[in-house]
């Protein structure tokens, strides 16, 4: 579907610009190919987003992402050969994950910028596991927060759930004092 849509861009004429998302793992031979970038750039793609999360093969693992960060490393690599801005998306705090992977993170942001000077890649954020999830229920098992009962002990629950929040509220954060 995306080859007919920036196929059809490209027939009528249209001189439009547009981004779109993408998954780091669609960087293949099957899906998001040499011939495909060329043509969605061809067609104005000028920016996609990934959610790339980690610098850590076992963080990635835990999040089931189907890649690891030398599949994120591709990625960005065959947006910049194409002239499209990557832009990416990231996220620390999982239990269990210590300083060292959290620093792998931020290690790889610094290349994925050297690798492409116009990607965007952005500061890593704080997971926030949802209830009803695998990774909520492993945040609960690993951090022992007391988890709320009803409507009104969500609402009451003293977690900044804004921008910014205190890392230690968040229990399975291995080392809270370090970020």
């Amino acid at each position: 579907k995306v080859r007919a849509i920036a196929q059809h861009i490209i027939d009528k004429g249209y001189n439009i610009t547009w981004e779109s998302n993408a998954r780091v793992d669609q960087f293949n031979d099957r899906l998001l190919d040499d011939a495909l970038l060329a043509l969605i750039k061809k067609s104005g793609c000028f920016a996609l987003r990934m959610g790339m999360e980690s610098g850590s093969n076992r963080i990635l693992q835990l999040m089931k992402k189907d890649c690891v960060v030398d599949d994120i490393i591709r990625a960005v690599e065959q947006c910049e050969k194409y002239g499209i801005i990557p832009i990416g998306n990231f996220i620390i705090g999982f239990p269990t994950e210590p300083k060292e992977e959290m620093v792998a993170t931020a290690k790889l942001i610094l290349k994925l910028k050297q690798i492409s000077p116009n990607g965007l890649f952005y500061s890593p954020g704080l997971l926030r596991p949802y209830p009803g999830t695998e990774i909520y229920e492993y945040a609960k098992q690993y951090g022992g927060f007391d988890e709320p009962k009803t409507l009104r002990e969500w609402a009451d629950k003293e977690i900044d759930v804004g921008l910014f929040v205190n890392p230690s509220d968040l229990r399975w954060i291995k080392d809270p004092e370090w970020l």
